[in-house]
């Protein structure tokens, strides 16, 4: 039974990292992720949500201001979360009287901002806690590709973790409304086997990937390749990458499951809105690439699960095949619990998809990513101390160093056929997802492509106008 005498507690979960094919609820036949296909069937599903940066913190500050990154200058880490002088949910849900905790991993509020608006917290050192086995004989190309042979047990893993310090925060504070967030961090590569999934998985015959030849692919995407030194991985070599990214998105699933059931237990579950999302997605393979890179728009780094349930309001089993984006969330929240969407709000709410109201949400979704160019001249030496202590990461810095066009900025438009990427200064990428759904011939340049090329041109910049900065706001407008 729906109480509506007690405002509705909200439990938001991000995983880190996990493009949306990589769930059963999302058509993936191989995945094992057992509670999230019942919470999907426990509540709505969209099938077509999309993050507006595939980069970490500039999208999950844009799920939390529900405004477009490039507004507030969100556009890398670290360094660039919630300012003091930002407008974003947590401050909406505090100032509303709500107790409000972000547990895991941040990439959200800047370190000055966390005492400020949450009453409680994982702290740094508490979330590195991690067990492991090594295993002796690490494959060179594969630690190259971010794999790491090493067997993680999941109970002692800092998702473990986090997961119990949400779970004693939602018992303890159970009578009052609470806001909380869990930021997982898988399946963020290094890509590594979890036991007991890894065996799992293993049994299931993941197929590979497929991918474009290095030189019909874009230069973004070639560069990348060759810095990683990817074209001479073999196929067993991939086979590692899937099945190691397929038992940590399996873990996650397991935290995400322990989360859920506390609500449950506890008798809070009508009366708890539970959101579950991803920042952004993961290569794992695809396009012959691994872990994600900026200024690439691929569905696989782009496209998002995204989960509601909140019974006696959102019916179960619903399934939305509405173009979204992720900062379409926040202000959705904010009308689920009955609250005035803030005017600085750029996302559209989906209550009245939510509601049957209407059928469609969005004709385009848009993102981005890159940085200006003078930010590049200040790019950080791959041969930095820092990189020395997480190697992983120097290739990928090196790939910024010796290819700095590969960062310039770039936005994307997508509907439900089209994709287009614009690149500074001008280079366009087109891909047609009813022909192409694998996104590996870019026709760009055909004839008969030309008028949607200039079609979709001129409505990216007409979104870029609309969502130039508006603040301070203009409180008396003036000739």
């Amino acid at each position: 039974m729906h109480d509506t005498s007690k405002k509705p507690n909200v439990l938001w979960i991000t995983i880190d990292e996990c493009k949306a094919s990589a769930l059963s609820c999302y058509g993936n036949e191989h995945a094992i992720t057992p509670h999230l296909d019942r919470l999907a069937g426990e509540g709505a599903l969209f099938t077509q949500a999309f993050t507006v940066m595939p980069k970490c913190v500039p999208a999950r500050c844009s799920m939390m201001t529900g405004r477009y990154a490039h507004v507030e200058g969100h556009r890398t880490l670290p360094g660039f979360e919630l300012r003091h002088n930002e407008p974003h949910l947590f401050a909406e849900m505090k100032q509303r009287g709500y107790r409000t905790a972000m547990f895991g991993k941040n990439h959200t509020l800047e370190e000055d901002q966390q005492d400020r608006w949450l009453d409680a917290r994982t702290r740094e050192a508490a979330g590195k806690a991690v067990r492991k086995t090594p295993v002796d004989g690490e494959d060179p190309v594969l630690f190259r590709a971010m794999y790491r042979k090493e067997l993680y047990e999941s109970k002692e893993m800092s998702d473990t973790f986090a997961a119990e310090e949400a779970c004693g925060f939602m018992e303890e504070h159970r009578e009052h409304p609470f806001f909380v967030q869990v930021n997982f961090n898988q399946p963020h590569p290094a890509y590594v086997n979890i036991d007991p999934y890894i065996e799992q998985i293993r049994k299931l015959g993941l197929p590979l990937p497929n991918k474009e030849n290095i030189d019909q692919a874009p230069e973004v995407l070639a560069r990348y390749r060759t810095v990683y030194d990817l074209e001479g991985m073999g196929e067993e070599q991939w086979r590692c990458i899937v099945e190691a990214y397929a038992s940590m998105v399996a873990y996650a699933d397991d935290c995400v499951g322990t989360l859920v059931e506390a609500v449950d237990r506890l008798g809070l579950r009508e009366e708890t809105i539970v959101l579950f999302t991803s920042d952004h997605g993961d290569f794992a393979g695809e396009h012959g690439c691994v872990e994600k890179w900026d200024t690439l728009f691929y569905d696989c780094l782009t496209h998002i699960p995204f989960i509601l349930r909140y019974p006696g309001i959102i019916a179960p089993g619903e399934r939305f095949d509405v173009l979204t984006e992720n900062i379409d969330f926040m202000p959705t929240v904010m009308e689920l619990l009955g609250a005035d969407i803030p005017a600085y709000v750029q996302g559209q709410s989906l209550m009245r998809v939510l509601q049957g109201e209407v059928r469609e949400h969005k004709e385009a979704v848009f993102s981005e990513g890159g940085v200006e160019r003078k930010a590049l001249a200040r790019t950080t030496p791959y041969t930095d101390a820092f990189y020395q202590k997480l190697p992983q990461y120097s290739w990928k810095q090196q790939v910024m160093v010796e290819y700095p066009q590969t960062m310039d900025r770039a936005k994307m438009i997508r509907t439900r056929r089209w994709k287009m990427v614009f690149r500074w200064p001008g280079v366009k990428e087109l891909y047609d997802l009813k022909q192409d759904p694998g996104e590996l011939h870019n026709v760009a340049d055909r004839p008969e492509h030309q008028e949607i090329l200039r079609q979709l041109t001129e409505r990216l910049l007409i979104w870029a106008l609309e969502t130039e900065p508006d603040r301070p706001v203009i409180q008396d407008m003036r000739a």
